[in-house]
């Protein structure tokens, strides 16, 4: 157990434990070893499950202001906005794929991966676009209804990420 830093006595309990562990996790992706005995294997779960979403909302800022910052970028040089916007989609993508695919789900990149990748975001565009509209046509602002449809499509994509594109291999 750690020593608590004023006292000099052991640090925490049992919470203190899964803090530290959840923690370490959302960090690095990966258990810490003296963590790991400490911990109920149910819990260790829940923890990893925990941290996997949150490196995935912090990859998606992380994206989001790549993908910004190469449109701008486009636009600075004098490319028109339809030609940024294209470029930066583009790149964005296979950016988002291998950052998702490293540091939110610690996943294997291959050609199949790739393309459920990008299948998953075409998905998710139409579905987003669909319920916009139809959000928008019933009253409801361009910018209100994206904030309503934000939270769940995120989750949704987290799932789908998670289960279906960077899914594990099993072991036969």
């Amino acid at each position: 157990m750690h020593q608590s830093f004023v006292s000099g006595k052991p640090a925490g309990g049992p919470m203190y434990v899964i803090a530290r562990e959840f923690v370490f996790r959302v960090l690095t992706g990966k258990p810490s070893a003296r963590s790991f005995a400490e911990i109920d294997p149910v819990v260790a779960a829940r923890i990893e499950a925990w941290a996997r979403f949150f490196r995935f909302l912090a990859v998606g800022g992380l994206n989001t202001l790549f993908g910004y910052g190469l449109y701008a970028l486009f636009l600075w040089i004098a490319l028109p906005p339809e030609i940024a916007l294209l470029l930066a989609t583009v790149l964005g993508v296979l950016f988002n794929f291998v950052s998702y695919g490293r540091l939110a789900f610690g996943g294997r990149l291959t050609g199949s991966t790739l393309v459920r990748f990008i299948g998953t975001y075409v998905f998710f565009f139409c579905v987003n676009a669909i319920l916009l509209r139809l959000l928008v046509n019933s009253g409801v602002s361009a910018y209100a209804a994206q904030l309503v449809l934000m939270p769940p499509l995120i989750v949704c994509s987290f799932l789908t990420m998670r289960f279906l594109v960077f899914r594990a291999r099993s072991v036969t």
